[in-house]
């Protein structure tokens, strides 16, 4: 149980730390504006809170997802967290895409690219986190 609630925490962290840096230091005027009109849609001030709830509902898909495939190392959390990831991306692309004008397809794209590293990134901390569990009991 120790483990699970540290391997949320650390892949909370590593998607919230990661979406920060992509979305709003790297990419901040082309992720604005990849809608169909041009115009920037997001929110300001932004809602920390929610966001924070949402890498960790997030990070506890991924936890998981690791503890269902048994995975206990970085490279295959990585792995796990890449398909994961780019999944979730380019579901998340798609809808935008289908029922808004918030994005285009290379929005989809976007999305699909970013996820798929963010939860690469955090699927191998959090396959690391369960992996020393396994190494500690054994």
């Amino acid at each position: 149980m120790k483990s699970n609630l540290l391997a949320v925490i650390i892949g909370t962290a590593a998607l919230f730390g990661l979406g920060a840096l992509i979305y709003l230091v790297i990419f901040s005027d082309q992720s604005m504006h990849m809608t169909e009109s041009g115009i920037g849609v997001s929110k300001d001030p932004i809602e920390l809170p929610i966001i924070i709830l949402m890498e960790v509902l997030y990070a506890t898909l991924l936890t998981l997802i690791s503890r269902w495939g048994k995975i206990s190392s970085f490279g295959s959390g990585a792995k796990a967290g890449l398909i994961t990831g780019l999944i979730i991306g380019l579901c998340f692309g798609l809808d935008l895409y289908a029922t808004t004008t918030i994005t285009t397809f290379s929005g989809v794209i976007f999305w699909g690219l970013t996820y798929t590293f963010r939860y690469a990134v955090a699927g191998g901390l959090i396959g690391w986190v369960l992996g020393r569990e396994a190494g500690e009991t054994s």
